[in-house]
């Protein structure tokens, strides 16, 4: 099993952290994106206000690896 699915991914329709093992958000039932901001990508600090900047880094980041 890769990183990405060991890790809590992120929806960017509700703003919500969603499990591991989750195929969809369990608030707004979006599919888990093809490459999610994970806990990893993101500063331990600013998990409760994810913006946009922290996601687009933590994609590029991901790509980049």
């Amino acid at each position: 099993m890769s990183d990405e699915l060991k890790s809590m991914w992120f929806c960017p329709e509700c703003c919500a952290w969603n499990g591991t093992q989750l195929r969809t958000c369990i608030k707004c039932k979006r599919d888990r994106p093809l490459v999610p901001v994970t806990v990893g990508g993101v500063p331990v600090g600013h998990s409760e206000d994810v913006t946009l900047r922290h996601r687009v880094r933590a994609k590029i980041d991901r790509l980049t690896e």
